[in-house]
């Protein structure tokens, strides 16, 4: 399966939407798995991105640093900010992070958030463990369908060489860091956003809600059959009719 970033710069366009995938994801998420980037009007520039280090082996992930990926998404975003009046952000997971922390840099050029399963206190359960490791090694234990969903948004390569994954060991560290760091500085946020944050989120703790539902331009919605990277069909369409609405706003 090929990974690759979609960009559509429509000349003279007034408004962009960047899409910001999670940690180890793909620019799929949003297009396959949760289908948004279809939804934006023609007449809009597109840039779905595709992180360094992503969408290729397990030793180009563990080469890839926080840093990079950090440098990469803010300098799409001061392009994008350059040649258009407003750039919309929508993130899933770590995405949501980088989109939060831009927000609060550079809030005057992005009139609204779109964010989905933010990681503002991140978790381990045992479920996101047993559907990882059958991903590596295939078995019948777990859900299937979360599964297949995990396996669709990640963009790395597995392997059964399980010391070569040791090297992503200060990645993960540095996205535990990265969500504390948002944690604390959220109630700077002024920017209008939109959250929504799944019920069955195997990666996400639910007490992420605690800290931004004070943030009086946040609303957020809760998924009630979907987890990180599964969504039902009726919570698809529930989002897909938020981020229609949420369009329809910023275009007025």
């Amino acid at each position: 399966m090929s990974h690759r970033e979609y960009i559509r710069l429509v000349p003279g366009a007034d408004t962009a939407v960047m899409f910001i995938h999670g940690i180890v994801g793909t620019p799929r998420h949003f297009d396959s798995r949760l289908p948004l980037v279809h939804l934006v009007p023609e007449n809009w520039s597109v840039y779905n991105v595709l992180l360094p280090g992503h969408g290729g082996s397990v030793e180009d992930f563990s080469r890839s640093t926080m840093a990079q990926w950090k440098n990469y998404v803010w300098k799409t975003f001061d392009s994008l900010a350059r040649t258009h009046r407003r750039v919309i952000l929508v993130g899933h997971s770590m995405g949501t992070l980088f989109s939060l922390q831009l927000a609060m840099e550079k809030g005057e050029k992005i009139p609204f958030l779109f964010l989905i399963a933010s990681p503002i206190c991140p978790q381990l359960s045992f479920s996101a463990v047993s559907h990882a490791i059958g991903l590596i090694f295939p078995h019948s234990h777990g859900d299937p369908k979360i599964r297949s969903a995990m396996s669709a948004c990640g963009s790395v390569t597995l392997t059964k060489k399980l010391w070569k994954y040791l090297p992503w060991i200060p990645n993960l560290w540095e996205l535990l860091l990265e969500a504390r760091k948002t944690k604390k500085s959220l109630l700077q946020l002024q920017t209008k956003t939109l959250v929504f944050q799944s019920r069955r989120d195997e990666l996400v703790a639910r007490r992420s809600a605690k800290y931004l539902k004070p943030c009086t331009c946040v609303q957020l919605c809760e998924l009630e059959t979907s987890t990180h990277f599964y969504y039902s069909p009726e919570d698809t369409h529930l989002v897909q009719q938020a981020f229609l609405n949420a369009l329809r706003e910023v275009d007025v």
